[in-house]
């Protein structure tokens, strides 16, 4: 290690004597072309050392493993108690994309893109923006995994659970392009250019682009079609800076087909949606069924979401003094969304009895999130606010049509409009906490309270209107750390969360005006309490962290149907009970030869229902029953190898069983999945010149599984397996890709 910081040494004063450009620059210039090596990783501290909470990070020398125009989410299946599954290699198929971590699900934690929040990551979200759309993956600086409960400064009010924060890597202080050109399977092509401009007086700034396109791995047409555009200025004046960032996303997705258990037996692993083939869409859809279908869900004939979205803000930072600081961002975003389904449910006429059914979103946020950090003797004090105002709407739309020809996008004078809500959503939290030593004890003590207040209005159709106001006045955290010795430290954390009530899709609003008139009075937001007690070692070649955690979940809200999923009824919220929760957590990164590194990650989670309750006039026995979707193992593993510019890596996941059914009558089995990552980068220090040519191979050895669960929401019981709520993995896929730059 230490010759080869001296040549580094000798290698940046030599190329100083050779230029002028001011040496504290170089090292950086040099370090980012050249990367961190495994050695230099291992001295990075990311399972959270420090820390009086159980946090995790990954860093952008570990996300550049990653199959090109990745989802982050994807990125952090490796970690543990993160249950990650999507349909497509990339995990950015929005209607498969499903999240869990210790039980909770993604609309159950928080999620935020350099402290602005991103709302719940649900299909047809409609409080913030998809990971997958909020930024492009290279210019993610690193993404930090909060399990049990993220900081009290968060800015989130749906987080029973952890948090995860993207945090993105600014302007290069030097001149620099970077392109990366990628090729793959199902005539996948993928393009990423990205020009900084070097340190410009007191200004830095970059412009980046992306635009991925692909076919479906099973069936006809296109799968994907994104385009990104992401931009940063910084301006920094002494102590202070100021920087300002646009990221722009335009994105269009083609379905599969959802399964359920008895067709997926009956049709065969290949089967998928009927388009291209209009005629036997129709004469299914007029009950001439051919093959072995038999029901109108088996397949449609095809469905497609729509998202375009524009998200701006300025983030500040002003240091006031040696002991005061002050920071805030300023955001607004801009959601357009339309998702297509052309149904067999409604007829466009005798001759062609399917209709094309869109749903339709508008999002306008706009908000503000202000901290104030006070040191003082060894007292560490931040306290800030967080407002916001969200303009929501959610309309249900039919087109007739007469053909298979392609109606186009984002459609425009329907033919009938089933319902129409507006809302506005004004959210408030407020936090303080204190952190500080006593001798070795790092404290630290705190509460947050936040507040919304929702307003919906019915243009058209019977769905709810009225006003709804939750708060939770005091929700505390509080953690401690203690270091045994230089190497090793303890840590034990409490945090209460809530999940106030919202606009649009799973919320009390998602009912007739009846049904919210009769529950809004009655019904309480979801609370959680959660305990961590974890122990962290880090030595030269080994970092290594255990956590045992429980978890209880009150006021478990549950949308108990009016009709099959598909059809969109409003649903009807009931208040189901408790869920508790016990787990453990394991991780371990170890350098056990020079130039391998080896990480694995290990999780038991046991979540159940506390209660029974009633579905109609039916008692669903859930009491003692297993949460769904939430596999009780969960074991990642994977080694790194890194030498002479070759780099290779290795690596898997077993996915323990999961339920389909709250009543645990129905089960998919559990399964390991494998990928490959592999290369050579050529690295020609004297011109900053870098060549990285990756291969990537998701789902090695061709695995038939399950990835997502609950597509079509989960019900009590289906023993012959008949919710369609399934979607299967992809199989196995090949990617290329070459960057370059100078």
């Amino acid at each position: 290690m230490m010759l080869k910081t001296s040549l580094k040494f000798l290698l940046i004063v030599g190329l100083n004597l050779q230029n002028t450009t001011v040496l504290s620059e170089e090292p950086k210039k040099l370090e980012y072309l050249l990367g961190l090596s495994l050695e230099e990783l291992l001295e990075v501290p990311i399972l959270g050392q420090g820390e009086t909470r159980q946090i995790q990070e990954i860093l952008s020398e570990e996300i550049r493993y990653s199959i090109a125009g990745s989802n982050p989410l994807k990125v952090l299946q490796r970690l543990p108690s993160v249950h990650f599954q999507a349909s497509d290699p990339w995990g950015n198929y929005e209607w498969s994309t499903k999240l869990s971590i210790r039980g909770f699900k993604e609309r159950q934690l928080g999620f935020t893109l350099d402290n602005i929040p991103l709302g719940d990551m649900v299909y047809g979200n409609n409080n913030g923006l998809h990971l997958g759309r909020s930024i492009i993956l290279e210019n993610i600086e690193k993404i930090r995994i909060a399990q049990g409960s993220g900081a009290l400064g968060t800015p989130s009010v749906i987080n029973l659970g952890g948090t995860i924060q993207l945090i993105s890597n600014d302007p290069k202080n030097f001149e620099s392009v970077i392109a990366n050109q990628s090729w793959g399977s199902s005539n996948t092509l993928r393009t990423f250019f990205r020009a900084d401009t070097g340190k410009i007086g007191k200004t830095k700034s970059y412009i980046s682009f992306s635009r991925l396109e692909a076919d479906k791995w099973k069936g006809s047409g296109l799968q994907v079609e994104q385009n990104q555009l992401n931009t940063k200025i910084i301006y920094e004046l002494n102590k202070h800076s100021i920087s300002l960032f646009a990221n722009v996303s335009q994105r269009m997705e083609i379905d599969y087909a959802d399964y359920s258990l008895e067709s997926a037996q009956r049709l065969g692993w290949n089967w998928d949606n009927y388009y291209p083939d209009w005629e036997r869409a129709i004469n299914i859809s007029k009950g001439i069924a051919t093959g072995n279908v038999k029901t109108l869900d088996d397949a449609y004939y095809i469905g497609r979401g729509l998202r375009n979205d524009e998200l701006i803000g300025i983030n500040s930072f002003f240091k006031l003094n040696e002991k005061l600081g002050f920071k805030t961002t300023v955001y607004y975003h801009h959601n357009k969304g339309q998702g297509h389904w052309y149904t067999p449910y409604f007829p466009s006429s005798v001759e062609i009895p399917i209709s094309l059914r869109t749903t339709n979103y508008r999002i306008n946020r706009s908000g503000i999130v202000s901290n104030l950090d006070w040191k003082f003797e060894n007292h560490e004090i931040s306290t800030g606010l967080w407002l916001e105002k969200n303009q929501h709407e959610l309309w249900r739309t039919f087109y007739l049509v007469n053909s298979a020809a392609d109606t186009g996008f984002f459609l425009s004078n329907p033919d009938v409009t089933q319902f129409k809500q507006q809302f506005t959503s004004l959210t408030q939290q407020f936090h303080i906490q204190d952190t500080f030593t006593q001798g070795d004890l790092k404290i630290s003590l705190g509460a947050k309270s936040p507040k919304v207040k929702t307003t919906a209005e019915s243009k058209i159709g019977n769905r709810a209107a009225g006003t709804l106001e939750t708060s939770e006045k005091f929700l505390p955290q509080i953690g401690l750390k203690y270091p045994l010795n230089e190497k090793n430290e303890l840590f034990v954390s409490y945090a209460k969360n809530a999940r106030l009530f919202s606009e649009g899709r799973f919320s009390p609003f998602d009912a007739t005006q009846d049904i919210f008139s009769q529950t809004k009075e009655h019904l309480k937001p979801e609370l959680s309490e959660t305990i961590d007690i974890g122990w962290r070692l880090k030595q030269d070649k080994l970092q290594a962290s255990l956590a045992l955690y429980s978890v209880l979940f009150k006021n478990r809200l549950l949308w108990i149907s009016q009709c099959s999923s598909i059809l969109g009824c409003p649903d009807s919220l009931t208040n189901v009970g408790k869920v508790k929760t016990k787990g453990l957590e394991a991780t371990f990164l170890w350098m056990p030869f020079e130039h391998v590194s080896w990480f694995s990650a290990f999780t038991y989670n046991d979540s159940k229902y506390q209660a029974n309750y009633l579905d109609g006039d039916i008692l669903v026995e859930a009491a003692g029953k297993t949460v769904v979707d939430t596999p009780k193992i969960l074991f990642s593993s994977d080694v790194t190898y890194e030498n002479n510019g070759y780099f290779a890596r290795l690596g898997g996941k077993y996915t323990g069983k999961r339920y389909l059914t709250y009543t645990n009558d129905l089960n998919v089995s559990g399964f390991s999945l494998w990928y490959l990552s592999a290369g050579y980068q050529y690295k020609n220090s004297n011109n900053f010149n870098n060549v990285r040519l990756q291969f990537n191979i998701d789902n090695l050895f061709d695995k038939r599984y399950f990835s997502s669960i609950g597509t079509n929401a989960f019900v009590s019981h289906d023993p012959t397996g008949l919710n369609y709520t399934l979607q299967q993995g992809n199989s196995r896929q090949f990617f290329f890709s070459l960057s370059l730059s100078f």
